[in-house]
């Protein structure tokens, strides 16, 4: 019988949702709004750091809260892409896993 008992380092997850998955804003919504929250696990129960792509919103790195950073106007863009990344710590000798996501986010009027 062979017991493997070195370390591993699972991939963190996006919890549904708190994964942007088919999300949708209004335009009108304020600058400087917390406008969604981020949510991952990891399996080894390490903390997760969240980032998201782009000019229009910003993630705080630690809770993951998702800010709007820029005025949105449907008519320019109905459409916004974005990649968010989530982070968890390394685990002796194995290195951190960072994993994105693509989302698209629907401006609405």
């Amino acid at each position: 019988r062979i017991i493997n008992d070195s370390p591993r380092n699972r991939p963190p997850v996006l919890v549904q949702g708190g994964d942007l998955r088919n999300w949708e804003i209004y335009e009108d919504t304020p600058v400087g709004s917390t406008v969604y929250t981020l949510v991952g696990q990891d399996p080894e129960g390490s903390q997760i750091f969240y980032t998201i792509s782009g000019d229009y919103f910003s993630a705080d790195i630690n809770t993951g809260v998702v800010t709007l950073k820029k005025p949105l106007d449907r008519e320019k863009v109905p459409k916004i892409d974005v990649v968010i990344t989530i982070q968890d710590e390394p685990i002796r000798e194995i290195p951190e896993n960072l994993i994105p996501f693509r989302r698209s986010v629907k401006v609405l009027d």
